[in-house]
């Protein structure tokens, strides 16, 4: 198995090469569903598969997680979606990142309009693949981390779990987050490295913090390693997945 390492941008290049090299499905958008994305459909058998949905990080697109879809277990359908907003540099985000007066901001307008939109394209992944609504995993990583923690804080029903891989929560969530008995039954994965120089690891301890208050039945990761998904990742996602079946 190899390691798999994702920057905040990826090239179009390497995503068409990496692509052309999966022997695996890609459906674009012809179906009238809300985003584009890419496919694996279960290698098993099954009327009503569990899914897991990828959320790309900033700049990247639908490619950029794709990959590790030969690293899942077989019986799931695997989808990677594509962002919504097209980035003037190329690629695709969740929500709008810019500077200002030297912080970073974000466009917290966008990543609700995102968010909501997530929540029509998984009823329509559910309906049109006979998925299995009550098995529904948001697979993100870094941004799409991000808007995976949204999810899982402000409508946890629509999920059974959130892999979060290098991720942080957004202080618009912190403000929304639900008492509702779904959020307690949820199951959440969250992998950070102590290296990372994108993400803070401080970011990743306090989503660890809330979701143990909340007491979310949770499983934390720290790895020696930047913002990336290693081989190590891997494993203990895999592991996890077993698990929470």
């Amino acid at each position: 198995m190899k390691n798999f390492k994702f920057t905040l941008l990826y090239t179009f290049l390497f995503a068409l090469i990496l692509a052309g090299n999966l022997n695996c499905k890609g459906q674009e958008n012809k179906g009238g569903l809300s985003l584009h994305y890419l496919v694996r459909e279960p290698q098993q058998e099954s009327k009503n598969p569990p899914v897991i949905i990828m959320l790309h990080g900033w700049g990247s697109n639908e490619v950029d997680l794709f990959g590790l879809s030969r690293n899942l277990p077989e019986e799931y359908l695997i989808i990677s979606a594509r962002a919504p907003f097209v980035r003037p540099e190329g690629g695709y985000s969740w929500y709008q990142l810019n500077f200002e007066n030297g912080q970073l901001v974000y466009d917290a307008k966008e990543a609700e309009s995102s968010r909501l939109l997530l929540v029509k394209f998984i009823d329509e992944i559910v309906r049109r693949y006979h998925a299995d609504s009550k098995r529904v995993y948001l697979l993100g990583f870094s941004q799409g981390a991000i808007m995976s923690s949204n999810m899982a804080f402000i409508q946890p029903e629509k999920i059974h779990g959130a892999i979060l891989l290098s991720g942080r929560v957004m202080s618009e969530s912190l403000m929304r987050i639900s008492n509702s008995e779904s959020l307690t039954n949820l199951n959440v994965f969250i992998s950070h490295g102590t290296q990372d120089k994108v993400l803070s690891l401080e970011g990743a301890r306090q989503l660890k913090s809330i979701f143990e208050r909340k007491a979310v039945k949770l499983e934390y990761h720290e790895y020696n390693m930047g913002h990336q998904i290693t081989e190590d990742v891997l494993r203990d996602l895999n592991s996890w997945l077993r698990k929470v079946k």
